[in-house]
């Protein structure tokens, strides 16, 4: 089977902040803003898992500008689907039925003080994959909760282009984040964060390659104590869907 990792969520160069990382390892998906504000689910007014609102994740003098920030929802953990129009992201087109689609996230202690690193948040186990231009009427409505779908002038513009992935039954958003990074220092003696021999043999976006069946049998991945099926955020007023636009 092939496994990729694809890291996703808010981070320092895209929103301003980490996710947040509490003492017991869980943690919440803060998702990336939405760059063209078109989307109605904003920072402001979505819950996490945890019933805060996202916005209570950024600092004191960024919430009231990132408050009526729109929200890039993707990957959506409710129906578990990710697209992406970039041209890096196409070889997810590739990724063949019960492929693992494996997300990582930048994360950083909140409400108590533990460093920044990398973190598996989730995965799709993938029942199927392709750009949005081969699949049918039918096909499309499996991805309607998708963001580049569910925008109709995004899915027009970048229809072309679009690979979608739809993850099954098994697919989860963990409970518990499981840390892939280490940190330490680069030849300038500046602090830096590099994976952690367990995520070394598995393939970044750009680059799919087959896993042995072993790595399906991780403790990260079907811990059932670790991780659970379902929505990652809420809305305020209605339920509702990293690194795509």
């Amino acid at each position: 089977m092939r496994v990729v990792l694809l890291r996703v969520g808010i981070d320092t160069g895209c929103g301003g902040v980490l996710g947040p990382l509490f003492k017991d390892r869980s943690f919440e998906y803060v998702p990336i803003p939405d760059e063209q504000g078109i989307d109605g689910r904003t920072y402001g007014n979505m819950r996490g898992r945890h019933r805060r609102k996202l916005i209570d994740y950024f600092p004191d003098g960024r919430r009231e500008t990132m408050s009526r920030q729109s929200i890039h929802f993707d990957p959506e953990f409710r129906t578990f689907t990710y697209g992406d129009p970039k041209t890096p992201k196409t070889s997810l087109q590739r990724l063949s039925k019960r492929s693992l689609l494996v997300f990582y996230a930048g994360l950083k202690g909140w409400g108590f003080k533990f460093p920044p690193a990398l973190y598996i948040i989730g995965y799709f186990e993938v029942t199927e994959a392709g750009l949005a231009a081969s699949f049918n009427r039918a096909a499309l409505r499996k991805f309607r909760n998708n963001f580049h779908v569910m925008h109709q002038s995004v899915f027009k513009r970048q229809k072309e282009s679009l690979v979608l992935v739809k993850g099954g039954g098994r697919s989860r958003l963990l409970r518990r984040a499981v840390k892939i990074s280490s940190t330490g220092r680069d030849r300038l003696a500046t602090p830096c964060t590099s994976c952690r021999r367990k995520c070394r043999g598995y393939s970044e976006a750009s680059r799919v390659t087959q896993e042995s069946s072993a790595a399906r049998r991780g403790g990260w991945l079907h811990n059932s104590q670790s991780a659970r099926r379902g929505s990652c955020c809420h809305s305020s007023e209605n339920p509702h869907h990293g690194r795509s636009s």
